[in-house]
């Protein structure tokens, strides 16, 4: 299934319990990943299931870090 990693959990069944991804777009992803391999995040973020905006979000969140925009922090 999806991959396990610093958040102790499925980051993709994490992403579609927090409401982030469908289960149909976690199922796009992992089918993508499958076939050609690769992070589960960078295939969402480029297939354009899940934007980078909110995955950043999300890890940050379950994290308890501060996300920061670079651009707004110049």
């Amino acid at each position: 299934m999806a991959e396990t990693g610093v958040l102790g959990r499925s980051y993709g069944d994490l992403l579609v319990s927090l409401g982030v991804l469908s289960e149909d777009g976690l199922n796009r992803g992992l089918a993508i990943q499958s076939n050609q391999g690769g992070d589960l995040d960078a295939i969402l973020v480029e297939n354009e299931i899940v934007s980078l905006e909110t995955l950043q979000e999300v890890v940050s969140s379950h994290l308890g870090i501060e996300t920061i925009n670079i651009k707004d922090a110049a």
